[in-house]
């Protein structure tokens, strides 16, 4: 009898380290995404600021009388 329940015993031990490993690995997923989300979001906003960045020095410049246009 002992011999089962040890089975028994082994049988589960193995489940919940295999379903601890599928759990570890979903989360290891959300977080690559959660991380590519961030990544993204950091880029555009990097973006944005430098268009916001150049479109001030366009207006500063036109404001000195400076046609950018011209100068390219």
């Amino acid at each position: 009898m002992a011999t089962v329940q040890e089975s028994n015993y082994s049988d589960q031990s193995q489940q919940r380290i295999e379903r601890s490993q599928e759990l570890r690995a979903l989360d290891n997923q959300q977080a690559a995404r959660d991380n590519e989300a961030r990544t993204k979001e950091a880029v555009e906003e990097d973006v944005r600021a430098q268009e916001e960045s150049r479109a001030e020095a366009r207006n500063r410049a036109e404001n000195k009388g400076v046609n950018l246009d011209e100068l390219a």
